[in-house]
C-alpha cells in the first residue's frame, strides 16, 4: 500500500501537482495594519478613515472609506447637494469596492461623475457575495433614505461565497491580515429552502495536504465534488429573489449587471431577465492588454471605465421612475 501511495505522489507530482502552500496576503496597510472590522452580521465591514496600501511590488493605492464605512464615490468637498438627489446604491465584491484602484478610478466614482443627477453609494466589499450584500441591502433599508435604484455588480464566483464551499474557505485563508473575519453563509436545507449559518474564517485541511502533491489533488477533487453538491448558482438565484422582492415592496428599481466573465455569470443575467429584471453585461475583458491589475488579475482603472460607462449606458435606457411605481 506505502508503495503504491509513492508512486500515485510521483505521479501527480509529474503532472504539475504540488503540495498546498498557504501564500500569505502580504501587504502593508497604514494606519493600523487593517482597515476592516468584524460584524456581528455581515461577518465583516470596512472601519472608515483613509488608508494606504503598500503591496510587495512597490505598488502603492489609497482609500476613502467615509464615516458610514462605506468607499468615497466623490471628492469630500462636492457632498453639497447629494440629500436632495435621488439615490443609486450599488453592491458587489473587490471589483465593485475597487480593489488596487484610487478612488476616483473606482466603478462606483467613475458612475457618479456620469450620472451627476444621482447619489451614488459604494457598497462594494472585498470579499463579500450575493448573500452578505444581501444583507448590507436589508441593514441599510433601515437605516437610511431609501435609493431610487439599487443595483447588484454579480459574478459567478460569487455563487461559492454564498454556500461558503471548503474551495472558498481555502482560497480565504489568509483574509485575516486585514482585519477580524467571519463569514454569514446558506445552504439548502432537506426541503430546498435556504438554511442561515455563520462561522469563523476556518478551512479544515487535509491530512498531509501541505506536504504531498497527490492529498492536494484529493483535496481539490472532494471540493469540486461538494460544489456540484451544494448547487450555490441555485443558491445565488434565490437570493437575487430576495433582493427582488425586497425591491418591489418598497418601489425601488432592482437591477442585476455581470462584473465578470463566464457562464454561470451569463446564466444568472439570463435567469433575472426571465424574473423580469433589468439585466446587463458590464464586465471589461480582463485578458485584453491594461484591462487587469497585473499583480493580482483585479479590473484596472481602465476596466472601471470602461464598466462605468457601459453601466451609465444602461441604467440610461431603464425607466426608472415608471418601474418605481407600485
Amino acid at each position: 500500500m506505502t508503495l503504491v501511495l509513492v508512486a500515485a505522489e510521483v505521479v501527480a507530482r509529474a503532472a504539475g501537482y504540488q503540495p498546498f502552500r498557504l501564500v500569505p496576503l502580504d501587504i502593508l496597510i497604514e494606519p493600523g495594519g487593517r482597515y476592516q472590522q468584524r460584524d456581528p452580521v455581515l461577518g465583516f465591514r470596512h472601519l472608515p478613515g483613509r488608508y494606504r496600501i503598500t503591496f510587495p511590488n512597490g505598488k502603492v493605492w489609497n482609500l476613502h472609506h467615509r464615516e458610514d464605512t462605506l468607499r468615497a464615490t466623490r471628492p469630500v468637498e462636492s457632498d453639497d447637494g447629494a440629500a436632495y438627489r435621488p439615490q443609486l446604491w450599488l453592491f458587489g465584491c473587490s471589483f465593485v469596492h475597487g480593489w488596487g484602484l484610487e478612488d476616483d478610478e473606482t466603478l462606483p466614482w467613475q458612475l457618479q461623475e456620469r450620472l451627476t443627477e444621482f447619489d451614488v453609494v459604494n457598497f462594494g466589499v472585498g470579499g463579500y457575495g450575493t448573500w452578505q450584500s444581501f444583507l448590507q441591502y436589508q441593514d441599510a433599508l433601515r437605516t437610511r433614505r431609501p435609493p431610487a435604484i439599487a443595483v447588484l455588480g454579480y459574478a459567478g464566483f460569487h455563487d461559492e461565497r454564498n454556500t461558503r464551499s471548503r474551495r472558498w474557505r481555502r482560497a480565504t485563508y489568509h483574509y485575516d491580515q486585514d482585519g477580524d473575519a467571519a463569514y454569514p453563509y446558506l445552504r439548502l436545507d432537506a426541503d430546498g429552502r435556504l438554511d442561515r449559518h455563520f462561522d469563523e474564517a476556518r478551512y479544515t485541511e487535509f491530512a498531509l495536504l501541505r506536504r504531498s502533491a497527490l492529498m492536494n489533488l484529493a483535496d481539490s477533487a472532494y471540493s469540486a465534488v461538494e460544489d456540484r453538491l451544494l448547487e450555490s448558482h441555485r443558491v445565488s438565484e434565490m437570493i437575487i429573489d430576495q433582493f427582488a422582492e425586497e425591491s418591489r415592496n418598497r418601489s425601488i428599481v432592482f437591477a442585476v449587471v455581470g462584473i465578470s466573465r463566464g457562464p454561470r455569470t451569463r446564466a444568472m443575467l439570463d435567469y433575472a431577465t426571465r424574473a423580469g429584471l433589468p439585466a446587463s453585461d458590464i464586465a471589461a475583458d480582463l485578458s485584453k492588454p491594461g484591462y487587469a491589475i497585473l499583480y493580482d488579475g483585479h479590473p484596472s482603472a481602465l476596466a472601471n471605465r470602461v464598466q462605468a460607462a457601459r453601466l451609465a449606458s444602461f441604467l440610461h435606457v431603464v425607466d426608472w421612475k415608471r418601474a418605481a411605481t407600485p
